[in-house]
Parts: C-alpha cells; structure tokens; sequence
C-alpha cells in the first residue's frame, strides 16, 4: 500500500515539474537572476516564496546553466559589503565569547589550540579566511560555529548596523552565509580564471597573426620567446612555442605591442593599468595552483570575476573589429 501510494507521490511530483507553470517559473528565475536581482528580489517580483527561488535556482545550476558564484553576485556590492561587516562583528563577538571555553578545553590538541588563539588573538575576516572554516565542527547551541553562524549575535547586531526598526532579512542572509563559503565557489573561480586566460591567449594569437603572417611570433618580446622556448625545451611536441606562456607573459606581450592591442584594451586601461590588474589576477591564480601556500579568498573570488567578464568584453570587442574589417 504505501508503495503504491509513493508512487503516485513521485509521479504528481515528476508531473509539476513537467508543467508549464514549473519550466516558465524556472527560467524566469534564472533570467531575473542574470539580471543582477538577488533572490529575495526575484521573491518579490515573482510573487512566490525564496525557498521556492533556491529551489529553481539549484535546478538551474544542476542544468549548467548559472553558476553558484552568479548566486553570490547576484547581491549588489552595497549588500555584500554590509553583510561582510555584519559577519565580520558577529565573528569577533562569537570568538571572544568562545575563548576561555576553548583554551581550557583539555580535549582539544595542541595545534588546534594554537590555530584558535592565533584565531582570537586576530579574529579579523581576513585572518578566518585563511582558514578552511567547514572543517571545523562546533555545536549550534554552543554560539558561531564555522558552517554557520550564531543568529542572536547576528539580529542584535544588524539592528545596531541598520538601526531600530529595520527587519533583517534572515532567509536573504543564510543564502548569501552558505555562498560565500570556499567550497561554494572555488569551481568558480578556476572555470573562470580557465575560460580567462584561454580568451586572452586567442585574443593575441589572433591579433598578431592576422596582422603580421607566419611572422607574428618574432614580434613577440625576445624575453617572452626565450622564455617559452626554454620552457618547451627539446620536447617532440607539435605545440608552437607560444603554448607556453602564461598570464605575466600574455601582459608583456600586450603591453610591448600596445598599438596593436590598445584599440581592444584603452577604453579601460593605459599600459600601467594593464599591467597591475594581470599580476593581481595572476596572484590569485598562483594561489589557485598552488592551495598549499595560501587559499583564494571572496576577494579574490571578484577579482577574477571581473577579469572573466572583461575578457568576455574584449572577444566581442574582437568580434566586431572582424566584422568592421570584412566589410
């Protein structure tokens, strides 16, 4: 009986969300959730609850078709800033209120009292973020725990920083909370620094073949060839040496052959510019290959975010100089 009953169950539920009403709510989440709103803001335009937004929305990146870190990006920086604050307070609150419990905890070993007290000597975002906080396990009763957070410091704080009389919005906060988490993102970031640089390698290949021929790669500054070619060594491989650069050889070469690029880079960036924002992202990239060292923070994470949209600007800036060129 109850199998035949779960059966109906399963079949009116794979029925909804079969339906018209599911598919066109779905992609009117993810259409509005591209437009920037966040999902409280998608909430109310919709009509519909935010649980039910999340729900589309996860459905929605089960399909491929946004990102967590859209999510994320989707809170205007105004919001992100003010939660960070929030989060940032609610953690010095949470900690100091932990200490004694945790430096006299005789269960607890030596390196991890060590990581705590080095913890609450600094208990700054930047510092916890160096830190793998879902590693840490702590419970909920017992006030922050590194996967959450401790809810009553967090409402009597908002109401400090908004002021009496504003209505935090908890279930718009836990969702921000649960994104801004390393493991939320950190896919992201690596697609995006891939898909990044990948553009910027085709954008100089391009450039610079379709102007100077089978000749291009001896325009290239000498320092970047010998580099590549050092790099490619005598290996039997059939890869052109330029397969071999990296971001900081990618910015040399733009910035040495700045007339050809600057009709694609100028309207945001002089050579100064340039340089500074490619050896920032190549910073985090080298924190990306190398996590042992130090790891990516949120940061970091709009860092690249901004690099990914911007070379996604600059191929269809390409894009439509081809286009001019052909006619």
């Amino acid at each position: 009986m109850n199998y035949v009953y779960n059966i109906k169950v399963i079949k009116r539920i794979l029925h909804y969300t079969q339906s018209d009403n599911f598919m066109k709510l779905e992609d009117k989440c993810k259409s509005l959730l591209k437009q920037q709103l966040n999902p409280r803001e998608i909430s109310d335009k919709l009509g519909i609850d935010i649980n039910e937004v999340m729900n589309f929305l996860y459905i929605q990146i089960g399909k491929g078709n946004i990102k967590r870190s859209d999510i994320l990006f989707s809170f205007n920086k105004k919001i992100r800033s003010d939660y960070e604050k929030i989060i940032s307070l609610v953690t010095k609150e949470d900690i100091n209120r932990k200490k004694n419990y945790i430096c006299e905890d005789k269960d607890l070993n030596d390196d991890w009292k060590k990581l705590f007290e080095e913890i609450i000597r600094e208990p700054s975002t930047i510092e916890l973020n160096k830190l793998d906080r879902d590693e840490i396990e702590w419970d909920d009763t017992e006030g922050l725990v590194w996967d959450t957070i401790h809810w009553e410091s967090f409402i009597k704080l908002c109401n400090e920083f908004y002021g009496p009389g504003v209505e935090p919005d908890l279930d718009l906060f836990k969702i921000y909370f649960d994104f801004r988490k390393r493991k939320a993102w950190i896919e992201d970031l690596y697609s995006e620094l891939f898909y990044s640089e990948n553009s910027f390698h085709m954008i100089v290949w391009w450039t610079l073949s379709g102007k100077y021929g089978e000749e291009w790669w001896e325009k290239i500054h000498p320092e970047v060839r010998n580099k590549c070619k050092e790099r490619k060594g005598k290996k039997s491989s059939l890869l052109h040496p330029f397969n071999y650069s990296d971001l900081i050889h990618l910015s040399k070469i733009i910035r040495h052959q700045w007339d050809d690029f600057s009709i694609f880079f100028q309207e945001k960036h002089n050579k100064t510019s340039f340089k500074s924002f490619f050896a920032k992202v190549n910073n985090i990239r080298n924190k990306v290959m190398h996590p042992i060292r130090e790891l990516p923070t949120i940061n970091d994470l709009e860092t690249v975010h901004q690099f990914y949209l911007y070379s996604k600007e600059i191929l269809i800036k390409y894009d439509q100089f081809l286009q001019r060129e052909r006619q």
